[in-house]
């Protein structure tokens, strides 16, 4: 039995709880001839309003898009900072209170007031900036790949901003942080490695090596366990086993192009998406290496539990 049971697709229901009440009363009215009852009666369905939940299943169907409350206006050589969110690439910094999205087709950033609904600035950040993490005391870190490389920058409010390293995590695309030993993991893609840096001078304290198509990186301050996501259709699992070292816990086999994730913190059962995925198509110039294409109306939810 590995870290995660027997297998996927294991879940607990959270059970059915319903109570309904009712109270009546009969008055009898005399007739003639005969008696006639009128019966007063109320009732009460779930009385306690308790929800009761539809079992987990293993799988899910979008069936309409997110829709957008309040869109901010934009310019046209920016991206529209309510899609960079959706897709992800937004950050709540708790210190400052403000929203940062990091767009990466115009290889900028929009800082967003949520309190005024107002974009307070777009800064450049000078390469494709990777969604982005807080560290909840006013810092903001991201992946950035400029010029074939990868830097990983430390932002403060986006008006200071440096290079913590360059080309260690070669083409960064997962990022998490223990907060509590201000350390960064990094997730890259050519080469593939794992990266556990010092948050605050940039030091490279270790490289491990991981399997192709990084995605998600997901730390477990609990446990001190960090689980990393990738395309091939891995799920590495690694310990914290000081703040300057990880250890290779176990690899979990997924499915091909099980990379975004997500923790579900009560039940610690993880949530990984994919679809069934066609052949690739041919190289052409501009995608030399052409990525097999998901199946439209494939998509599904994988869950994963311990």
């Amino acid at each position: 039995m590995n870290l995660f049971g027997n297998g996927r697709n294991n879940a607990v229901g959270p059970g059915l709880i319903n109570i309904d009440f009712s109270v009546f009363r009969n008055n009898y009215i005399e007739t003639n001839p005969g008696s006639l009852n009128i019966r007063l009666r109320a009732e009460f369905f779930n009385i306690l309003n308790h929800a009761n939940l539809h079992f987990p299943l293993n799988t899910a169907t979008l069936t309409a898009s997110p829709s957008v409350i309040n869109p901010l206006p934009r310019s046209r050589k920016h991206d529209d900072p309510m899609a960079s969110l959706q897709a992800g690439n937004g950050a709540h910094d708790p210190a400052s209170k403000l929203i940062f999205t990091f767009n990466g087709d115009s290889k900028n950033a929009t800082v967003i007031d949520p309190v005024k609904e107002t974009v307070a600035k777009v800064v450049d950040m000078g390469g494709v900036p990777e969604p982005p993490i807080a560290d909840g005391k006013g810092t903001i870190y991201d992946n950035n790949r400029r010029e074939k490389r990868c830097s990983c920058d430390r932002h403060k409010d986006l008006d200071d901003q440096r290079p913590l390293a360059g080309s260690a995590c070669g083409s960064a695309g997962a990022r998490d942080m223990d907060r509590k030993h201000r350390r960064l993991f990094s997730s890259g893609r050519d080469p593939k490695f794992l990266v556990l840096m010092d948050a605050d001078s940039g030091r490279v304290l270790q490289s491990l090596p991981s399997s192709s198509g990084a995605d998600a990186n997901v730390f477990e301050s609990e446990t001190g366990l960090l689980f990393v996501s990738t395309r091939a259709g891995k799920l590495h699992i690694f310990h914290e086993d000081s703040p300057d070292k990880l250890s290779e816990v176990e690899t979990v086999e997924t499915e091909f192009g099980a990379t975004t994730m997500n923790i579900d913190p009560k039940t610690h059962n993880f949530f990984l998406i994919t679809a069934d995925f066609g052949s690739p198509g041919p190289a052409i110039k501009k995608h030399p290496h052409p990525q097999r294409a998901p199946t439209p109306g494939a998509f599904r939810v994988s869950i994963y539990g311990r």
